[in-house]
C-alpha cells in the first residue's frame, strides 16, 4: 500500500491580511478615544472659564457707592436673606453686649511698649 503524500504544514510567518490590520486599528481606535477625551476636557475648561467671568446674573447695576441692602439683595438673594435674619436683633434678659457699657480700665488695657511710652511722655 502506498502512502498518500503529506501536505507541508502551513507557514506561520505569513499571517492572513486581516490579522495584520488588527493592531493598527486598535491603536487608531485608542488614539481617537484619547483625542475625543482631550477635546471634551478642553471644551469643559473653556466653558468653566466663561462661567467664572460672570459669577452671578446682574439684575441691578451696583457700584461702590450703593449702600441700600435691598438693591444688593436683588443681585444676591441668598446673602440678602441671611442679612435680613441677622439685621433685626431682639433684646434679651441676658443683655449680651449691651449689659455693661464698655469703659477701658487701667488693668484691662495692654501695656505700652517702652518705645511708645517714651514717645508719649515726650510729646
Amino acid at each position: 500500500m502506498a502512502r498518500a503524500p503529506r501536505r507541508p504544514p502551513p507557514r506561520r510567518d505569513s499571517e492572513p491580511p486581516r490579522r495584520r490590520y488588527v493592531p493598527v486599528l486598535f491603536v487608531a481606535f485608542i488614539a481617537a478615544v484619547l483625542a475625543a477625551g482631550g477635546a471634551a476636557l478642553l471644551i469643559n475648561i473653556f466653558k468653566r472659564k466663561q462661567e467664572a467671568r460672570n459669577p452671578f446674573y446682574r439684575v441691578v447695576d451696583l457700584n461702590d457707592e450703593t449702600t441700600d441692602p435691598a438693591l444688593w439683595g436683588q443681585n444676591f438673594p441668598l446673602q440678602y436673606n441671611a442679612y435680613l435674619r441677622t439685621v433685626d436683633q431682639q433684646r434679651t434678659r441676658f443683655g449680651g453686649s449691651e449689659a455693661v457699657p464698655r469703659t477701658p480700665h487701667r488693668r484691662t488695657r495692654a501695656p505700652l511698649s517702652p518705645s511708645r511710652a517714651s514717645k508719649r511722655t515726650l510729646g
